[in-house]
């Protein structure tokens, strides 16, 4: 399993296999690199099977969620751009204040 994460991430697989001894199980996001290297986002739950085992085993469970993820990252950039507009807009369109009040000019 080692193979497939991301080599950026690589330090973090021996913690991963710490955690999922320790709890029997982990569940996230997974920064892998398929074989013709893209990189792709899997939401994994595995399982430690000990039982009936010769040696422990886990049980991996996962799907792509890359097309979400960015498309999830896209949407929160857009709803900041729009924010940002709008933010301005209502800026410009409020009136000027320098203390001294329009009904006295």
């Amino acid at each position: 399993m080692r193979d497939f994460v991301d080599p950026q991430f690589r330090a973090e697989f021996d913690a991963y296999l710490l955690g999922i001894k320790r709890t029997g199980e982990s569940r996230g996001l997974l920064a892998a690199v398929t074989r013709s290297g893209e990189k792709r986002i899997w939401e994994y739950h595995n399982t430690l099977r000990t039982e009936g085992m010769a040696a422990p085993i886990v049980r991996r469970m996962a799907h792509d969620v890359t097309d979400r993820v960015r498309a999830e990252k896209a949407l929160r950039a857009t709803n900041h751009q729009l924010l940002t507009t709008a933010r301005e807009r209502e800026r410009m369109l409020r009136p000027e204040t320098s203390g001294e009040s329009v009904a006295g000019k």
